[in-house]
């Protein structure tokens, strides 16, 4: 994932079931970091790509909609913060 600050909070509604049914987009500070070198999962250096704060936010989101959570007794609403440094 490309380096990056600031903070992006999101809500996360989840159903009885634990399954997530939307996130919401709370706050949003995150700035990539120009310049800074982008490493692959093998740990090689990439060059990073033209939206890569784009990519931060789909990486998020996408993580997130796959999560099941416990059954509970009723629609639950969770709040993450995500603090980049």
């Amino acid at each position: 994932m490309p380096p990056a600050i600031g903070m992006l909070s999101i809500r996360i509604k989840v159903l009885e079931d634990g399954s997530v049914e939307s996130l919401d987009w709370l706050s949003d500070t995150l700035v990539p970091i120009p310049g800074a070198p982008v490493l692959a999962l093998d740990g090689a250096s990439v060059e990073p790509p033209e939206d890569a704060r784009q990519l931060i936010l789909e990486v998020i989101v996408e993580n997130l909609a796959e999560v099941a959570f416990p059954k509970a007794e009723g629609v639950t609403e969770i709040t993450i913060p995500f603090l980049f440094q």
